[in-house]
């Protein structure tokens, strides 16, 4: 039985390098993805709603609707359908990465607080202060990377959700009604 209990134990330790990685990759990555929402919405802001314009031109539009418009330009319906496809799936990789995010970094992050809660409290018993307060230390802050991580990449996957709906509903406002 004891040999279980050190695998398990050990287990738990070799996953703690792991652990610190993936919090700190993802804390770089959802900045460098903050950045790009931001650079979206810059574009976004001058943006008029499709049904508003009286002319549909990829110059005077973002986002997927102007991907669509560019290639989509003097293509058949059936080909347009299919660009229509593509730009879903794309639309939903996106997100899909944004989503991961939201629910791995909180899960990271608890599993970065459990495990050196361990030495802390081996610490504590031995009298030792500093592993306390190490351990203590470091299981507190990937909690809070954790959580940033998580609740920074849901607002980024709220806002690119809105922004990215209003795109499909636009080209299906086009494919239906318009010529292209």
């Amino acid at each position: 039985m004891n040999f279980l209990i050190q695998a398990l134990h050990l287990s738990a330790h070799l996953l703690f390098l792991p652990v610190i990685l993936g919090l700190l990759g993802m804390l770089v990555w959802s900045f460098l993805e903050l950045g790009g929402v931001l650079r979206e919405y810059r574009q976004r802001r001058k943006w008029r709603p499709i049904w508003q314009m009286e002319k549909f031109d990829a110059k005077n539009t973002c986002g997927f609707v102007q991907k669509f418009l560019v290639l989509s330009k003097e293509k058949d319906k059936n080909i347009q359908k299919k660009i229509f496809s593509d730009l879903e799936i794309r639309v939903s990789n996106c997100l899909s990465r944004l989503n991961f995010c939201v629910r791995l970094a909180p899960m990271l992050g608890l599993m970065g607080t459990l495990i050196p809660l361990g030495p802390a409290l081996w610490g504590l018993s031995q009298g030792n202060l500093q592993a306390l307060i190490h351990n203590i230390t470091i299981a507190f802050s990937t909690t809070v990377i954790g959580l940033a991580v998580g609740g920074m990449t849901y607002g980024m996957y709220l806002v690119r959700k809105k922004w990215y709906l209003q795109d499909l509903s636009d080209i299906e406002f086009l494919l239906e009604g318009r010529d292209v």
